[in-house]
């Protein structure tokens, strides 16, 4: 007979450790009982954290892990996944020692990795108007400027706030990441989020609320900028190619090729005809300004299709029907009263069913937290075109008698749909029938 592991599931909160002794004992004493274990690494502090801990910490999760040399936020954390795996860990959350980072909030992280619906979720600090005008200036500019880039290098432009340090990551997406690859300090998040690109990981964003009190960052946004810039554009050079050229080669693989090399050319050859005829004192040929014009024009045109792909081409958008019973009327009328949400998910010519099934749950669950009542309307609620209709009620004897229910199509149909499929099993027989309806509108006999 198989066994079933029943034993809870073993997280690890990571707590690196540098000039944090003013804060990092409240911020344990916030971690729940949902926590298996608690490490805090000591970076090389000069205050001496991890032997702080050590003294005053009464809790008997923690373990300090201590680093000879200070190789920064990265570097620490880093440390502390290995641990954690070693550990037999199977949820890794990040949570900075400085108290900015609300402890009661790891089971709302740790929830859709348990579920299988992500591999990676990350806070989101954003998410609340009323949150963002709290922020200090500087943090709020910098964090949206980042956001940005890190849109392009990692390509998960669902996600914002990439520096958010509060995360948490299933073990079996740690295991596939090269730890030794990805950077040691400030820029660690945005350079994880790059490489759980590269192993296609399921990444969610969750909505929390940052704490501003008398912390003191050393994080400087002059200084970290250039870096940062570097960083996300080595990122993005190298997602093109994983993904355009050695993964795989597209339509976009050759948009790439052949337009850049045509704008390079058109600008080239358009300012060398201009200063020549320019020495010269005489106006540029109709002929040469073309041979520079077409290259440039053709080129542009090739690079912006090639960037729409790059930017969200690989995208589709699917409804989530929900029972809509928001109003009195609505609650007192019979039978089921549909209202369509509409989500959106990238997906890759390599996805899998089992991946794509993981992104639309991630969606969904993204679409629910922010549902209110009457969000889709009407003209929403019709413009899918394909339809897929699920059934899995089962009817049981109706007084006494033997029920058997088939599908009967009552010759009508919502003229926006071009195809819906019907997928049921009403007699219980073990096996799924199909039925498809054709819109004639659309599809010919032959068809």
């Amino acid at each position: 007979m198989p066994t079933v592991d029943a034993r809870p599931p073993h997280i690890a909160v990571v707590i690196p450790a540098y000039k944090v002794t003013r804060h990092v004992l409240g911020v344990i004493d916030g971690i729940g009982p949902e926590v298996t274990t608690i490490l805090v690494v000591d970076d090389a502090c000069p205050e001496g954290s991890g032997a702080f801990v050590e003294a005053n910490a009464t809790d008997p999760r923690v373990r300090v892990i201590r680093r000879e040399r200070n190789g920064g936020v990265g570097a620490a954390v880093k440390s502390g996944y290995v641990a954690a795996l070693e550990l037999g860990a199977d949820v890794v959350v990040k949570l900075d020692g400085d108290g900015q980072m609300d402890p009661t909030e790891v089971p709302r992280l740790v929830r859709p990795v348990l579920a299988g619906r992500a591999d990676y979720t990350k806070g989101n600090r954003f998410f609340n108007p009323e949150d963002v005008r709290r922020m200090p200036r500087m943090r709020l500019v910098g964090n949206a400027l980042l956001s940005f880039a890190s849109k392009a290098s990692s390509g998960y432009y669902q996600v914002f706030d990439p520096t958010n340090g509060y995360t948490a990551i299933g073990a079996a997406a740690l295991r596939l990441l090269p730890l030794d690859k990805i950077a040691d300090r400030y820029f660690f998040e945005s350079d994880l989020l790059f490489r759980l690109g590269t192993i296609r990981a399921v990444v969610q964003d969750i909505p929390m609320t940052a704490r501003y009190e008398d912390e003191v960052s050393s994080l400087r946004i002059s200084r970290i900028m250039g870096p940062f810039a570097w960083g996300h554009f080595k990122g993005f050079i190298k997602r093109v190619i994983y993904s355009y050229y050695l993964r795989s080669f597209s339509v976009a693989s050759i948009e790439l090729l052949l337009g850049f090399p045509l704008v390079l050319f058109g600008i080239i050859y358009g300012i060398a005809t201009w200063a020549g005829a320019s020495a010269l004192g005489v106006a540029a040929t109709s002929g040469q300004v073309m041979i520079a014009a077409l290259p440039l024009i053709v080129g542009v045109q090739l690079l912006l299709a090639f960037l729409h792909r790059l930017s969200g081409n690989e995208a589709i958008r699917l409804g989530l029907p929900l029972a809509n019973r928001s109003t009195a009327a609505f609650r007192e009328t019979l039978g089921m009263l549909i209202e369509v949400l509409s989500i959106q998910i990238e997906f890759d010519r390599e996805e899998t069913f089992a991946s794509l099934v993981k992104k639309v749950n991630a969606a969904s669950l993204q679409t629910l937290q922010n549902l209110y009542p009457g969000a889709a309307t009407a003209a929403h609620n019709r413009a899918y075109n394909v339809l897929l209709n699920f059934i899995t009620i089962s009817f049981s004897d109706f007084a006494g008698m033997p029920t058997r229910a088939e599908w009967v199509h009552s010759g009508y149909g919502d003229s926006g749909h071009h195809l819906r499929l019907q997928v049921h099993d009403f007699n219980g027989q073990g096996r799924y029938h199909l039925d498809f309806d054709l819109n004639t509108a659309v599809y010919n006999e032959a068809q």
